[in-house]
C-alpha cells in the first residue's frame, strides 16, 4: 500500500460522556450477536462463530423517523409506566394464560418476551406480559429464587435504595437494582399494534399472589413448568420433530411439545420460568416460523423521544455513513476478550466500508495492538486543518485528517459512528485500533455538547438526558443506549460485536426494519 496507514496526530478531545452514561452503557448490555448473512445468531452465554467466505453486510441510505423535526412539549417527565396494554379482566372462566418470569439484560427479556408471544398464539392463551428492567437485572435462577429475586427487585426503588446509606445494607435489600429502572414495554414497543394480533394484559405485579388477586386464579388452576436449568425445557411444534435438544454447544435438558401443552386446557394457567433463548422454539411449521418473524419485526423502539434524538444525529452524520456497535466492556464475558474479538469486527467493518482483504490486512499489522497496560496512551492523532476538513454536514467536522486522494485508503474517509460502552473512548487501548485507521470516527459524547466537533447542540439530547419518570426517577441514562442503537441501525451499512444480543438487535433485526420501512428515504 505504499505508506503506513498508522499516522501520528494529535488528538482533539470532545468533552467525555458523563460515568453514569457509561455505567449505564454498561449495565444495559447483554450478550449475542447477528449481522445478517454472515453471522450466525447465538445465545448469551455462548460465542458465536463466522461462517465461511465473505464477510456480508447490509447496504442502504440511511434512515430517520418519517417526523424529523424536535416537536416533543418541553417537558422532562418519560411515561415509563403508563399502561397501555388491555386491562385483565378477573374472574373470566373461559379465559386461558400464559406467564413467564424475565430475566437478565434489556435484549434477553426481548427474546423472552418474542417467545412468549409464539407459544400464546400456539396454545391460544392470553399472555401475561411483566414489566421491563433497565439497567442492572435479575440475573437467571432456578424457578422458584428468580421468582423470590424479582419480587424483591419489584419492591425496590432507586430513591429507597439510594437511601440506604450502608453498603452491606442497601446490597441486602436492594441488590445492583438500586442502579436499574422499570417500565412497561407499552413505553418502548408498539403496544396497540402488539394487542391487536395478540391475546396480551399487562402482569401489574410479579408476584404469584397476584394470579389471585388480579385475575381470580387459585393455585389449584394453575400448571407450573419449573427451570432447574437456565436450558431446561425446549419446546417443538411438530411431535416428529428430531431436532437434537443439544445443538451448538447449548445442552437442553428436556423436550415439551406444543401437542402435550394444548392438553393443559383445564388449567387457567400455564407459568413457565425463563423462555429466553433462541433456540428455545423449535418451529418446523412455516407458519410458525413465519409468526416468529413478524413479531420479531414488533420490537424495535416506538419511543418518539428516543427517535427525536436518533433523527438528529443523523442528519447531522449524513447521508451515507456507517454504524458500529462495539462492544467492549462487559466483565468476564466482553472484556477479557475484547482485544482478540475486536481485529475481527475490525475485519467486518473494512468490508463494509469496501477495503479488500489485503489491505485490511497490511492496517491489522501496522496498528499492532499494545499489552493492556493502565499507564499506555494512544497515539497523539492530527486534528483537521481548515485545507484538510470535510463536513459531514454544516455543523459537524471529522476530528482527524482524512486519507488522500491518492491513498486507496481514500474510502475510509466515509463518516463512522461507534455505539460502545468502552469508558472514555478516545483514550481507550481497544478503541485505539479504531481511531487509527478511520479518520472521521463519532461517538455519543461527541454530540452532548457544543464543541470542535459538534458545533450545535442537539436539544432532544439535551430533554432526553435530564429526562425523568413519572415518580420523578432519572431516566435519561438509562435510555442512551437505545438512542445509539436507533443511529447504528439507521445508517447505510450496520456492523456489530460477536456475542451481544443488543449488537444483534441493532444490526440486525432493527436494521432490516429501518431499511424496509423508509426505502428510497434519504436523510436531508
Amino acid at each position: 500500500m505504499g505508506t503506513s496507514p498508522v499516522k501520528s496526530r494529535t488528538a482533539i478531545l470532545g468533552p467525555v460522556v458523563c460515568a453514569l452514561v457509561a455505567l449505564a452503557f454498561f449495565t444495559v448490555y447483554s450478550p449475542s450477536w447477528l449481522t445478517k448473512s454472515s453471522w450466525r445468531y447465538n445465545e448469551a452465554a455462548e460465542i458465536v462463530k463466522v461462517e465461511e467466505g465473505e464477510v456480508v453486510v447490509d447496504v442502504g441510505a440511511p434512515r430517520v423517523s418519517p417526523s424529523q423535526e424536535w416537536s416533543q412539549p418541553l417537558t422532562n417527565v418519560l411515561k415509563l409506566h403508563e399502561d397501555n396494554w388491555p386491562t385483565p379482566l378477573i374472574h373470566q372462566e373461559h379465559h386461558r394464560y400464559l406467564s413467564y418470569l424475565p430475566h437478565s439484560g434489556y435484549h434477553n427479556q426481548r427474546i423472552s418476551l418474542e417467545n412468549a408471544l409464539v407459544l400464546s398464539k400456539l396454545l391460544n392463551r392470553t399472555l401475561l406480559v411483566p414489566d421491563v428492567t433497565l439497567g442492572s437485572a435479575v440475573n437467571w435462577y432456578h424457578f422458584d429464587r428468580l421468582q423470590r429475586e424479582l419480587e424483591k427487585a419489584e419492591r425496590s426503588t432507586i430513591r429507597k435504595c439510594q437511601a440506604i446509606k450502608d453498603r452491606v445494607e442497601r446490597g441486602r435489600a436492594c441488590g445492583a437494582f438500586w442502579s436499574s429502572i422499570r417500565a412497561s414495554w407499552s413505553f418502548l414497543l408498539d403496544a396497540p399494534r402488539i394487542a391487536a394480533e395478540f391475546d396480551v394484559v399487562h402482569r401489574v405485579k410479579i408476584s404469584r399472589d397476584w394470579y389471585r388477586e388480579g385475575l381470580g386464579i387459585e393455585g389449584s388452576q394453575i400448571k407450573t413448568f419449573p427451570d432447574k436449568d437456565r436450558y431446561s425445557y425446549k419446546i417443538y411444534d411438530d411431535p416428529n420433530d428430531t431436532t437434537p435438544l443439544e445443538q451448538r454447544n447449548l445442552n437442553y435438558t428436556s423436550r415439551l411439545d406444543i401437542s402435550d401443552l394444548l392438553t393443559f386446557d383445564n388449567y387457567k394457567l400455564l407459568e413457565f420460568g425463563s423462555l429466553f433463548g433462541s433456540q428455545r422454539l423449535v418451529l418446523s411449521h412455516p407458519a410458525n416460523a413465519a409468526l416468529h418473524h413478524d413479531i420479531e419485526r414488533m420490537m424495535p423502539f416506538k419511543e418518539p423521544t428516543l427517535d427525536a434524538v436518533s433523527d438528529a444525529i443523523v442528519r447531522k452524520l449524513g447521508s451515507e455513513f456507517v454504524g458500529l456497535h462495539l462492544r467492549v466492556g462487559h466483565k468476564d464475558r466482553f472484556e477479557d476478550n475484547a482485544r482478540g474479538r475486536s481485529a475481527g469486527v475490525f475485519q467486518a467493518l473494512c468490508a463494509a466500508f469496501g477495503l479488500d482483504k489485503d489491505s485490511t490486512a497490511e492496517l491489522l499489522r501496522s496498528n499492532r495492538q499494545h499489552p493492556d497496560d493502565p499507564s499506555y496512551k494512544p497515539p497523539s492523532l492530527q486534528p483537521f486543518t481548515p485545507q484538510t476538513a470535510y463536513y459531514p454536514s454544516p455543523t459537524l467536522v471529522c476530528p482527524y485528517t482524512l486519507y488522500p486522494s491518492s491513498s486507496p485508503l481514500k474510502i475510509l474517509n466515509k463518516p463512522l459512528y461507534v455505539a460502545t460502552d468502552a469508558v472514555n473512548p478516545r483514550n481507550n487501548p481497544i478503541v485505539e485500533l479504531f481511531l487509527n485507521t478511520f479518520p472521521c470516527m463519532f461517538f455519543l459524547s461527541d454530540f452532548q455538547t457544543t464543541n470542535n466537533i459538534s458545533r450545535e447542540e442537539i436539544p432532544s439530547l439535551n430533554f432526553l438526558q435530564g429526562a425523568v419518570d413519572e415518580k420523578g426517577d432519572t431516566v435519561g441514562p438509562f435510555l442512551l443506549p437505545f438512542v445509539e442503537a436507533e443511529v447504528v441501525a439507521k445508517a447505510q451499512v450496520a456492523v456489530g460485536t460477536p456475542g451481544s444480543t443488543f449488537s444483534g438487535f441493532a444490526t440486525g433485526t432493527l436494521h432490516e426494519v429501518y431499511m424496509n420501512s423508509h426505502s428510497g428515504h434519504n436523510v436531508p
